[in-house]
C-alpha cells in the first residue's frame, strides 16, 4: 500500500450572523455560538492521486483552535457537497451531494481531529465529474468549534486528507482468432458464413472503452476487400475495480469467403471518459 497526504487549497466560513457574505480567514468556524450558525467548507485538489488505485482507507485531519476538554456527545458531521467561490453565502450555499454525513466529535482534549471519509475519497476518485469539496457543519446549538484553514499563516494548522491506497494492476485488451481449419470450399453468392471473435481484456477502473472488432475479407476474384465488423461499450464507470473482458463475438460474413479470400481480424478502440 502508499499513501499521500493533500492539503486543502481553498476554504470559507458562511454564517447567518452575515446571510449575504462570508468569513476567509486563517481559522474556520463551525457549529453555533447559540445565536449564530456557522458552516465551513474545503476544497482539496486530488489530481495528485494516481489513476487506477482503489482507495483502501481516507481520513480529514484538521488542527484545532478551541475547546481543548472533553464533551463526547458534541457531534459534528461532513457532507461532500457542491463547489463554493468567494461569492457563496449563507443565503446561496453550495448543494450538498445526497448521502450520509460523516460524523465526528472534536470537543476533545486533542489538538487535532480525525474523521474517515474513504467512502467518500473513493467517490470523488469513481467520477472526475463530482466537486472535491466537503461542508463542515454542527449537530448541536450549543457549541461552535475553530479549525485552522487553507490559508491559515501557520502552516501546522492547515487540513489536510490522508489517503491510503493500492495500485491496481492493468491488462491490455487483445483478441484472439482461430481460422476455419480446413480450406473453404466455393461457394454461392449470397450464402453467408459466421465467424466467431474472442476478445480478452481489462477495462481501467471509472472509465468506458468503445470497442470495434473487423474482420476484413480481400476478395481474391475481384481484388476488394470487405469489412465486417461489431461495436461495443464496455462501461466501468463509477468503478472501483477493473472490469473484466471476455466475450465471444459472432461476425456475419455475406457471402461466405470463397478459397483463396484472405481473412483479416482487427480490434481497435479507445477510452471515451
Amino acid at each position: 500500500m502508499a499513501s499521500i497526504i493533500i492539503p486543502a487549497n481553498k476554504s470559507i466560513t458562511l454564517t447567518d450572523k452575515l446571510p449575504n457574505g462570508n468569513i476567509n480567514e486563517d481559522i474556520l468556524l463551525v457549529g453555533s455560538d447559540g445565536v449564530n450558525k456557522y458552516i465551513s467548507y474545503l476544497f482539496f485538489d486530488i489530481s495528485t492521486i494516481p489513476s487506477n488505485v482503489a482507495i483502501s482507507y481516507a481520513e480529514l485531519v484538521m488542527f484545532k483552535a478551541n475547546n481543548f476538554y472533553n464533551d463526547l456527545s458534541k457531534v459534528f458531521g461532513i457532507y461532500p457537497c457542491g463547489y463554493f467561490s468567494s461569492y457563496s453565502t449563507y443565503s446561496n450555499q453550495p448543494q450538498i451531494d445526497a448521502c450520509n454525513p460523516t460524523y465526528f466529535y472534536p470537543i476533545t482534549s486533542q489538538v487535532h481531529v480525525k474523521a474517515a471519509i474513504t467512502y467518500i475519497i473513493s467517490a470523488w476518485i469513481n467520477n472526475a465529474k463530482r466537486s472535491t469539496c466537503l461542508m463542515l457543519f454542527g449537530k448541536n446549538n450549543d457549541i461552535s468549534a475553530a479549525f485552522g484553514s487553507a490559508i491559515s499563516k501557520d502552516i501546522y494548522l492547515i487540513p489536510f486528507i490522508k489517503i491510503t491506497f493500492t495500485p491496481i494492476p492493468q491488462k491490455p485488451i487483445f483478441i484472439s482468432y482461430t481460422p476455419p481449419s480446413q480450406p473453404n470450399p466455393p461457394v454461392k453468392t449470397g450464402i453467408p458464413s459466421v465467424e466467431q471473435v474472442q476478445v480478452t481484456g481489462t477495462v481501467a477502473v471509472n472509465a468506458k472503452y468503445n470497442a470495434l472488432i473487423n474482420v476484413a475479407v480481400e476478395r481474391q476474384s475481384t481484388g476488394n476487400t470487405d469489412n465486417y465488423y461489431v461495436v461495443d461499450e464496455y462501461d466501468n464507470l463509477g468503478k472501483n475495480t477493473p472490469l473484466n473482458i471476455d466475450k465471444t463475438y459472432s461476425i456475419t460474413i455475406n457471402p461466405k469467403p470463397n478459397p483463396g479470400d484472405k481473412e483479416t481480424v482487427t480490434f481497435s478502440g479507445s477510452y471515451s471518459e
